[in-house]
């Protein structure tokens, strides 16, 4: 069993509760059509089957437009609130960027990794102007939220459009999969906001992930489990 929320909450359910697998997606712009995998002897293979069943597509809560002009990142919608809120520009001169919702966290209590990989099966903004960088960590042994990192492809605006997969993301086991959603309450942001400091070393660099499953461990697991079980959809 796969526990997940977001900070979003009741705000935008319909995309984000159930998690839907990439192969069951009806979504107008997933590439692989019911037609295509039900005539495509290829996607009838075991390993494409097993890699399509493992797939889960996240959505934008969001319709929004980011530009990058070579040098900066900026947006024509909302205001700088929005902005700063939900919004990380890393590398104006390099056109990476980060964007934040719909901020999922996913918790096993056994050891999982979860891996996120860009939604290569889909077509939209994101997918053909960007390089989504992915990533990998045991979701059972680190408690924090997803993001979407992002390297443009060269300056141009990119729009975003509410129900658009943003990434997929993947759970390495041969298991059967049973996803339950539950609340980020305020108990559970204070814990982990106090847990997830400091994010950088003394070399100011990232700190490693053996010292974050150390520390989530020594810290929180426990207590963090308790409230997850509590606030249970």
């Amino acid at each position: 069993m796969i526990i997940y929320c977001s900070e979003f909450n009741h705000i935008f359910e319909e995309y984000l509760q159930p998690l839907v697998k990439a192969r069951a997606d009806k979504d107008k712009h997933f590439c692989l059509s019911s037609e295509i995998l039900e005539s495509s002897r290829v996607l009838k293979c075991p390993a494409h089957i097993n890699t399509l069943n493992n797939y889960f597509v996240v959505r934008s809560v969001y319709n929004y437009k980011i530009v990058w002009d070579g040098e900066k990142f900026h947006s024509p919608d909302y205001d700088q609130n929005f902005w700063d809120s939900n919004v990380y520009p890393r590398d104006g001169s390099t056109g990476v960027i980060s964007f934040f919702p719909p901020e999922l966290h996913f918790f096993s209590e056994k050891s999982l990794n979860l891996e996120l990989l860009p939604a290569f099966w889909h077509n939209n903004d994101v997918v053909k102007k960007t390089s989504v960088i992915g990533g990998s960590y045991n979701i059972g042994k680190h408690f924090r939220k997803i993001e979407c990192s992002m390297v443009f492809h060269e300056p141009c605006e990119i729009e975003i459009k509410r129900g658009d997969a943003l990434y997929y993301v993947k759970f390495h086991t041969n298991e059967k999969i049973k996803l339950k959603y539950f609340h980020m309450v305020n108990e559970i942001k204070e814990l982990i906001s106090g847990t997830l400091m400091p994010k950088n070393s003394n070399s100011g660099l990232p700190l490693t992930l053996k010292y974050w499953y150390a520390r989530n461990k020594l810290f929180y697991r426990k207590r963090l489990l308790g409230l997850i079980k509590n606030n249970l959809l």
